[in-house]
């Protein structure tokens, strides 16, 4: 992340602190003469007949909001059923109005209408088309309001600065300017790199229309919850709304909790007393907000098991296609809420007819015990779910006994059946997730940002608010922490306040005290070290052997990482190797690793088969290349398209040259005649030896390898040392040179042998290495370094035959696999370039050397 983004964040997170402080203070100050029943009776005494009107014109609203994503889906040039899209927008708005993030509506809405043929760059357009329609309604009510008729601002809000008048004008003007730019300009508009597609005036009329309609219905919610609604205005409630909402926009905090409230507060002071606003303002987050988000879990749990439900397993595999993915994520935000509940539930009093029914069936001490555990299990939940996000195992299993013991207590506690069928229905949907959950690292080392314990902070200072609310009219005395009775509910929340601080205090006791085993073992054996490359099915593990690398490896001895460290960046080469359980831990504590010691963890060279762990572990990718491998199976000489490849061969032994594999066992009298030959390449090159990603001479580490030489009158004058994989699933050359005076075809004749040796031996592939910066798009919406990579591509080959790599690499017909490099981003990645460059030249001097690969012999072509 760069210091903009971060200083972007704070900035961000500070407003957010900042208004939410101001609500907390706000609200106490004009509640403070108020009890806690007396806001509960003023929530129930809500007529139930306006209830049902606000839950009706609630389905209303939500039914308006669908035709946001009917045009949008129109607009992207797609014919989706209106069923399919009704059900995608209702989720996807249910989850958005109550946690206020377009990520969660694109997420949400891509995991929907990609089963329906929509990709992922026609999602983030129905977003983009839905939020703009969201706001450009807004704008144009707020504008006529607030410039027709503007009333005083409130000096509670802060914005004496503001006039409304001024707003509105500018808020028309701002509609004025869209529909003059949809009318008088066809086509795309383009804005720097970026290009967006006008809508016809027609769309854009209804855009406007329906949008506006929304607004109306969502403010006439809360109008018929008003007690005594003739006290004020249709249209003076309307604009009220609406600059409340404003002021939730500008607060940053999420579905403007809380802000919204005490602007309506503050707006609808001098017409209703407080007590029936805040009864009111909860009554409408409750049917506006929480039922919507309810109904919409429901949904998004069961659609795909409800399109499957001829067959349960499935259903079951469907769920976790669409749940899978983003499982880390949403549940962490689940288990978080579901602490939540517990202890807003436990700080506030139990209702006295539930405790009496329960009291039937159970004595005080299991109530007072069960309500104490309900507080412990909520914390905890909050400090599982940083465990679920990081996808610990350890976190899944305790989400789990917590969430099943949280019902249990939940109805012994006060019989509060809502909570624990909430909680169950949590719990139904993490359960059948169990895979994505699979680091094994103990939760106690888990590592908590900034956001989070801010988070935690928050919710508890929540609690803690209020519990004292509550309770403010209970006179405070020491016997109050050792009165148990089954109407002591002032007892059971100070004794609440106990297991909060002894949790924290014993958690934090377990973190400064514990004891760190770093996985990496700093010499392993070469036993070990070998018996893991064993496993690996690509050659390039061999690059273990160099001797320049040092080494991770799991506690086990079942998964390995090969570094080296140069600068701030330790750099891995490769995948790691071993099982994939394995790899994954591994991979975790290896980043963790490099955080703890002040390095930045980079992987060289991955394939695309680990990208959903690298990105999990909040790296970027970047495309360095494609690598070229050849299906040894299917390559036949006898083919039309080998036919040059036979006349090379007819050519070279027409001259007298010949093919021979040399074992191990006859290498060591031959290494003379090698360094030689090896010797003679590089000074003919013009190079030196590399290293880290590129094999180099090294008598011992040549001597590891079976050899393919090519000879002429019984003296080699060519050789490439061979890798090989323990279960045959790959080949590849290593280091291949020859002297300066060799036969232009004959290395082209020693990979075919070496390619017919392994299809002889039933090798699987053949690797013929990188082709760098090939296969990368120079297009207007690509990424800037595959622009600057293409360019490269196509202008670089004074340095570096990179066209001609790839022209001679094509000429096998081979299959193009995508490698790239896993960085941290930001500020730091251009000195982890460096880095690497440096480490694979072996010196920043090495590095302005022209290289050469020495698997390349295109240049003598």
């Amino acid at each position: 992340m760069s210091k903009k983004t971060s200083r972007s964040a704070v900035f961000g997170i500070a407003i957010s602190v900042a208004a939410l402080c101001f609500v907390f203070v706000f609200i106490h100050q004009r509640l403070r003469q108020y009890h806690y029943h007396e806001v509960s009776q003023a929530f129930h005494s809500i007529p139930q007949a306006n209830i049902w009107w606000a839950i009706g014109l609630t389905f209303i609203s939500y039914f308006v909001l669908t035709f946001y994503d009917f045009m949008a889906i129109k607009y992207v040039g797609h014919s989706i059923k209106y069923a399919r899209i009704s059900i995608s927008s209702f989720i996807s708005y249910a989850f958005s109005n109550n946690m206020g993030h377009p990520l969660i509506t694109g997420a949400i809405r891509y995991r929907l209408y990609s089963a329906w043929g929509l990709g992922a760059f026609d999602v983030a357009k129905v977003v983009a088309f839905c939020t703009f329609t969201l706001w450009l309604g807004f704008l144009f009510l707020t504008g006529l309001m607030f410039s027709i008729a503007p009333m005083p601002v409130p000096p509670g809000l802060q914005l004496s600065f503001l006039s409304l008048r001024v707003i509105g004008v500018v808020f028309l003007l701002i509609v004025g300017a869209y529909f003059a730019l949809i009318h008088w300009k066809t086509g795309e508009l383009k804005i720097r790199k970026w290009s967006f597609s006008l809508p016809k005036p027609s769309m854009g009329i209804a855009q406007l229309l329906i949008s506006s309609f929304d607004w109306i219905i969502a403010a006439s919610v809360l109008y018929v919850l008003l007690p005594g609604g003739n006290q004020i205005s249709y249209f003076t409630l309307i604009s009220f709304f609406l600059l409340a909402q404003f002021v939730g926009v500008i607060s940053q905090v999420p579905g403007g909790l809380g802000v919204f409230e005490a602007t309506m507060l503050l707006l609808l002071g001098s017409t209703f007393p407080a007590l029936q606003i805040l009864g009111t303002l909860m009554a409408y987050r409750v049917v506006y907000y929480i039922l919507p988000l309810g109904l919409a879990t429901a949904l998004f749990s069961g659609e795909e098991l409800v399109r499957q439900k001829k067959y349960l397993f499935k259903a079951v595999k469907s769920y976790d296609n669409i749940v899978g993915p983003l499982a880390p994520q949403i549940f962490s935000i689940i288990s978080f809420l579901g602490g939540v509940i517990l202890l807003f539930s436990n700080a506030t009093p139990s209702l006295r007819q539930r405790l009496l029914a329960v009291h039937e069936f159970v004595p005080v001490p299991v109530i007072e015990i069960s309500h104490f555990f309900a507080s412990i299990i909520g914390i905890a939940l909050l400090f599982l779910a940083r465990g679920l996000q990081r996808r610990l195992n350890s976190a899944y299993y305790l989400t789990i006994v917590a969430m099943t013991a949280g019902i249990f207590v939940s109805i012994f506690k006060g019989h509060d059946y809502e909570e624990a069928l909430t909680l169950g229905l949590m719990l139904l949907a993490l359960i059948p997730c169990q895979k994505h959950f699979y680091r094994k690292s103990h939760l106690i080392d888990q590592p908590f940002s900034v956001a989070w314990l801010l988070s935690i902070t928050v919710a508890l200072g929540s609690t803690i608010w209020l519990g004292f609310f509550s309770y403010k009219h209970i006179q405070y005395s020491t016997e109050l922490w050792w009165q148990f009775s089954l109407h002591k509910d002032a007892s059971r929340f100070l004794r609440m306040l106990v297991a909060i601080v002894g949790f924290i205090s014993l958690y934090s006791i377990l973190r400064l005290f514990r004891s760190y085993h770093p996985a990496a073992d700093a010499s392993p054996s070469p036993d070990v070290i070998e018996s893991i490359i064993r496993q690996s099915s690509h050659t390039n593990s061999n690059l273990a052997f160099l001797g320049d690398k040092r080494f991770f490896i799991n506690k086990q001895q079942t998964a390995l990482i090969m570094y080296a460290v140069e600068g701030k960046s330790w750099v891995v080469m490769g995948d790691p190797i071993g099982k994939k359980e394995d790899v994954q831990e591994l991979a975790w504590q290896f980043r963790e690793y490099c955080d703890q010691h002040g390095g930045r963890a980079i992987f060289y060279e991955v394939s695309s088969g680990n990208l959903d762990l690298y990105l999990d572990m909040g790296l970027s990718l970047i495309k360095i290349g494609e690598t070229a491998r050849v299906n040894l199976p299917t390559f036949n000489l006898a083919d039309p398209a080998n036919k040059r490849r036979r006349q090379t061969i007819n050519h070279v032994e027409s001259r007298g040259y010949s093919f021979n594999i040399i074992n191990q066992t006859d290498l060591p009298s031959l290494l003379p005649r090698i360094k030689h030959i090896s010797d003679a390449w590089l000074s003919d090159k013009r190079t030196k030896e590399k290293g880290f990603s590129l094999g180099f001479y090294s008598p011992e580490y040549i001597s590891l390898f079976p050899m393919g030489v090519v000879q002429k009158d019984n003296e080699i004058i060519a050789f490439a040392n061979l890798w090989l994989t323990e279960r045959k699933d790959e080949i590849s050359v290593d280091l291949m040179r020859y002297l300066p005076a060799t036969e232009s075809k004959v290395m082209e004749y020693l990979f075919i042998q070496v390619m017919l040796w392994g299809k002889a031996n039933a090798y699987q592939w053949f690797d013929l290495g990188i082709a760098p910066f090939s296969g990368m798009q120079n297009r207007a919406l690509a990424p800037l370094w595959h622009r600057l990579g293409s360019l490269i591509f196509k202008y670089g080959n004074h340095f570096y035959q990179l066209q001609g790599l790839r022209q001679y690499k094509d000429k096998f017909n081979p299959v193009w696999e995508p490698v790239y490099i896993a960085t941290p981003s930001g500020l730091a990645l251009p000195e982890t370039l460096i880095n690497l460059i440096s480490l694979i030249s072996s010196g920043y001097k090495k590095a302005l050397v022209p290289s050469c690969d020495s698997n390349s012999s295109f240049d003598r072509e």
